[in-house]
């Protein structure tokens, strides 16, 4: 086992030196931004194969941040000639894919290509963490045989007590499927309950009131959503759009404008929920400070 590949005592993000290789501009920044909110010590980029292997073998990496496109070379192209090509000081660089491709015979793919560990999209913070933790903390034994250079792929029997983050290659799979299917139902429920609220906006004409009860109960739904999902500014602004309506009461007609910023705001957060940026910060805190005016509003309007 090379320098590369030596089990740390702590996980510490500061310290980390991440190279970030996508080809995608967007999917640079996210991937960059993730790692910004992991407070990561140093981060580099890429967005071809040759810058990506020439950052390799001019810096002593942590870990590289691959997605599955990277110019004319797929994620699983680069990394079989990381592990074959590049001198062997630094072929041993640990490799972190995030991909769409996330079936069984994918997963065994992206194995023999030499990978240590997969994310699948859209991917979170909290996956991108877990899978640095594991690469620093439980890096896998590199092995060198004439079929096959890269971490070790020997499967090791998941504890039926483990209840931890299942966050390696060999984790069963349909333990990560139904993981992913999870987060993607909730995702969905998500967008569904606020779709309803839009719908009720789109058809009622101008003056009408909202039902609200009806607006109570999606809001209510999502935040749910939200907290299960752990995405904190998601919370927030589900919350706000609860908080709102549970203010208002049901005897006073709902602000249509308010109504509509929260689900905009909250459509929005779902369909991204992989950051947080100053962005989303601004969005959240833009919707609580709107809700904080109009409930002064309607408190000074029913005492007039």
């Amino acid at each position: 086992m090379s320098n590369y590949r030596i089990a740390q005592k702590a996980y510490h993000p500061s310290r980390l030196n991440v190279l970030v290789a996508a080809s995608d501009g967007y999917n640079r920044m996210l991937m960059r931004e993730v790692l910004r909110s992991l407070n990561i010590g140093e981060i580099h980029v890429a967005s071809t194969p040759k810058e990506a292997a020439i950052e390799i073998i001019e810096r002593k990496l942590s870990a590289v941040l691959l997605d599955e496109n990277l110019g004319e070379s797929t994620g699983l192209e680069f990394t079989k000639r990381v592990r074959t090509e590049l001198p062997p000081q630094h072929r041993e660089v640990s490799i972190i894919i995030i991909t769409s491709l996330t079936r069984r015979q994918d997963v065994d793919v992206a194995r023999n290509a030499g990978i240590d560990e997969i994310i699948a999209k859209p991917m979170t913070t909290a996956a991108v963490n877990s899978r640095l933790e594991a690469v620093v903390l439980n890096p896998r034994q590199f092995v060198v045989f004439p079929s096959y250079i890269g971490p070790c792929r020997r499967r090791k029997p998941l504890s039926p007590d483990f209840q931890g983050v299942l966050r390696r290659l060999s984790d069963p799979l349909d333990a990560v499927q139904s993981r992913d299917e999870e987060v993607s139902k909730r995702t969905e429920s998500m967008k569904q309950s606020m779709t309803k609220v839009q719908d009720l906006l789109n058809s009622i004409a101008p003056g009408v009131v909202l039902p609200v009860r009806q607006v109570y109960a999606a809001a209510q739904e999502t935040y749910v959503e939200a907290l299960a999902l752990k995405d904190v500014l998601l919370e927030r602004c589900t919350k706000s759009l609860v908080s709102y309506v549970e203010a208002n009461g049901a005897a006073r007609p709902l602000d249509n404008e308010t109504v509509a910023a929260h689900v905009h705001a909250i459509i929005d957060l779902v369909r991204s929920p992989l950051i947080i940026t100053k962005e989303r910060e601004m969005v959240t805190e833009g919707l609580e400070k709107l809700v904080t005016k109009k409930l002064k509003e309607a408190a000074r309007a029913g005492s007039a």
